[in-house]
């Protein structure tokens, strides 16, 4: 009889002992499904920033060309500005004064815009 109730025990506890192998197992596998997501989140993160990257890297570049292009408008104007100033008295200064009016304008239009 004690015998048997040794085995019964054991059976017990053998039984017990795949309930929590099979809870861990269950829990093991939960887990790695969890960080198969986990890494496909952080892939998506990742390629949202490299798009974000792409996208301040353009607009740096686009605003390095509006500052030269600008740089380049007020070089102009102050070319036009000491030729209007060196030609106050001669016949051409209507014209370079419409032409400094028209470079000024378009250098308004063109920060407007």
């Amino acid at each position: 009889l004690a015998l048997e109730s040794q085995l019964t025990e054991r059976d017990r506890a053998g039984e017990r002992q795949s309930a929590e192998i099979q809870e861990a197992r269950a829990r093991s596998e939960s887990l790695d499904a969890q960080i198969v997501s986990m890494r496909s989140e952080l892939d998506g993160l990742r390629q949202t920033v490299t798009e974000k990257e792409t996208l301040a890297n353009r607009a740096a570049d686009n605003l390095d060309a509006a500052n030269k292009t600008i740089a380049d408008f007020r070089s102009q104007m102050a070319e036009l500005e000491a030729k209007c100033k060196t030609e106050v008295e001669a016949d051409g200064f209507m014209h370079s004064a419409t032409l400094l009016l028209h470079q000024y304008t378009l250098m308004d239009e063109y920060l407007i815009d």
